[in-house]
């Protein structure tokens, strides 16, 4: 696990090989600040193993984005290819089994590529300060035979297909994936030592790719702590991420976005990794002091964080029956301001599913912002989804039980999702043919803060019977920031659906009247209430209204009876309109309440507000009008 140089090293005359298996791989520790304690290093192989894609033999091939940790005389067909060359489609040229990959390119045979049917090309670098996809970003590498070598200060995406017995014409089997093997990749050449400096892009957003120079792991942090010009994330690509691989956002604490992602703070020997520049120098440093041999591990790396954060997660299975995550999200609510900095960190685009967080014409893959206040929201941003069916995996931590509420809203469905601020909620959705349904801006997550009522007074609602169906009449105290309010309705009290949606004026100090006419009342009891909501999704219920559509004479119901608090209600059936009084009298005969109530006729709920001294006891109510008359037991608890 690592070659201690506590004195001098000569490698003169000696080959040397650090070794890479399934269980580790060998490091070479701290040298001295220039690296003058390890000598005539040119003649070192260095080992990378690479493990089947979500340890699945059959989970398909990935990309994967590498670095050789040596510069190399020889070609890159004789180290990553093994010096083997597929001349004939369908042979296989092993010369070393279970190392090597296959390489193909435009031009086949002729740029030193293995041979196929198409010579699609699996090779590519990256030009740095690009943000765009395609060839101008990733150009194809032309050649891997005469003339080409490899560099350890050059990160390069390979397409992994396993080692090189591994067919290249096995068609896609939509049940078993795309049959892969682990292999272990090697380059022979000089060993990276003492100060490694990369040139970047200095343009403030830019990304750049450089690489892990050393046989050596190296710690993110220390590299942030060395260098000023730089963003605090840095993004790699994880090839169990998608279904070919995709970019994983890693803060210099060790939290990764996606969070299931094998990434760590840790940088492995053989792993190139991307940059991105806050404006400032155009060098990035990387020294001997930034190893970190004790964190050479390639296992799933759980995240921990000791501050408040909320991550997104994108999920889909594909049609081999492999469920696997996509893309993620995070943001993290440890900042001193909601700005955009260097404590953010810009999404890469994904070469399939994306999703990201929008803000102020940016999208980013993790964002640090202040502390959660009454309706912030998260704007979710996707892009190049297919039309197939998805989960998202929402994960809060650190909320502390604070009372704090969350809510996903979809604008395309139209629908709201409670989220948990205690663990992980899935939200599965579906992206359709219509083209709404894959807007970039189709959902967002608002969070209500605690002790903050939404700020409307509903005063109150009434329903009575009109002509041949119901009224429904609210009154709003006061309005701010209100969006709509819907009026639902039950034949039972319990199961509501919406009859009627209607917009708010919006805001007023003064009191707002609306009303809704349902024309197609049941006969029997029929429920209303008003579910008022807000700009920000947050909802306030009223009262429910009950009135009783029947036949035959006038009846009076009371209810609830007994009461608890300070206020009843009469359900009037077929009574002529009118003004009648409403009287209580205690158990000696005196009258302690009177009311008049207008009546608009036929069927309706009256509410009745008592005195708030009102004692508890038995009162007889009578309920008196020009032509009827009705008298009944109410008792107060």
């Amino acid at each position: 696990n690592g070659v201690g140089i506590d004195g001098a090293l000569n490698m003169a005359g000696q080959a040397v090989t650090l070794k890479s298996n399934s269980t580790n791989t060998a490091t070479i520790d701290k040298l001295l600040a220039n690296g003058s304690n390890l000598t005539n290093a040119n003649n070192v192989t260095v080992e990378r193993w690479i493990p089947l894609r979500n340890g699945i033999a059959a989970g398909g091939r990935a990309y994967r984005v590498l670095t050789p940790t040596v510069t190399t005389t020889g070609t890159i067909g004789a180290n990553w290819m093994e010096g083997g060359m597929n001349v004939d489609i369908g042979t296989n040229i092993d010369p070393l089994p279970l190392y090597g990959t296959q390489i193909t390119g435009s031009g086949g045979n002729a740029g030193g590529f293995d041979r196929t049917t198409s010579n699609a090309s699996s090779l590519y670098t990256f030009n740095n300060g690009s943000s765009i996809l395609g060839t101008i970003g990733y150009p194809a590498v032309t050649n891997v035979g005469t003339g080409s070598t490899l560099d350890a200060k050059t990160g390069y995406f390979l397409y992994i297909r396993g080692d090189r017995s591994t067919s290249m014409q096995v068609p896609y089997n939509p049940a078993g994936g795309m049959a892969t093997s682990s292999t272990t990749l090697r380059a022979k050449g000089t060993v990276q030592k003492g100060a490694v400096a990369f040139t970047i892009s200095s343009t403030n957003g830019d990304f750049s790719l450089i690489t892990n120079p050393y046989p050596a792991p190296i710690d993110w942090n220390l590299i942030v702590a060395g260098n000023s010009n730089i963003s605090t994330t840095y993004t790699m690509w994880d090839p169990n991420v998608g279904n070919e691989g995709g970019f994983v956002t890693v803060d210099n604490l060790g939290t990764t976005t996606p969070n299931t992602s094998l990434a760590t703070r840790y940088i492995q020997p053989g792993e190139a990794f991307f940059v991105q520049s806050n404006g400032g120098s155009a060098t990035v440093t990387i020294n001997e002091t930034m190893k970190a041999v004790g964190n050479n591990i390639n296992g799933i790396f759980s995240p921990t964080t000791t501050y408040k954060s909320f991550s997104t997660e994108l999920f889909l299975t594909e049609s081999n029956g492999i469920r696997h995550v996509a893309d993620g999200a995070l943001v993290k609510f440890n900042g001193t301001n909601n700005a955009i900095d260097g404590s953010d960190a810009e999404e890469i685009n994904n070469w399939k599913e994306n999703i990201a967080i929008s803000r102020a014409g940016t999208h980013l893959a993790v964002e640090s912002r202040k502390d959660i206040v009454n309706k912030d929201t998260i704007q979710l941003f996707m892009n190049k989804m297919r039309q197939t069916n998805y989960e998202f995996e929402f994960t809060a931590s650190q909320f502390n039980n604070n009372g704090t509420t969350a809510t996903l809203i979809d604008n395309f469905l139209g629908t709201r999702t409670p989220l948990s601020l205690t663990g992980t909620v899935t939200v599965p959705f579906t992206v359709t043919s219509n083209a709404a349904s894959s807007a970039t801006d189709r959902f967002l997550v608002v969070f209500n803060a605690p002790a903050a009522p939404l700020p409307i007074t509903i005063s109150s609602i009434k329903a009575y019977q009109k002509n041949q169906g119901i009224q429904v009449e609210w009154v709003m105290q006061t309005e701010t920031d209100m969006a709509s309010y819907e009026v639902e309705k039950s034949t039972d009290g319990v199961q509501f659906a919406v009859g009627s949606t209607q917009l708010a004026v919006g805001n007023s100090n003064v009191p707002v009247k609306y009303g809704w006419f349902d024309a197609n009342p049941q006969t029997g009891n029929n429920f209303y209430r008003v579910k008022a909501i807000d700009k920000a999704g947050q909802v306030k219920y009223s009262d429910i209204a009950k009135v009783n559509i029947a036949k035959g004479a006038p009846i009076i119901t009371v209810f609830p009876n007994p009461i608890s608090g300070n206020s009843f209600n009469l359900q009037l059936n077929n009574l002529p309109k009118g003004t009648y009084m409403v009287t209580l009298t205690n158990n000696i005969g005196q009258q302690v309440f009177s009311t008049q109530v207008q009546h608009n006729g036929g069927s309706a709920t009256q509410s009745i507000a008592l005195a708030n001294n009102l004692p508890g006891g038995v009162y007889e109510l009578k309920f008196t009008g020009a032509d009827f008359k009705m008298s009944s037991r109410l008792i107060k608890n």
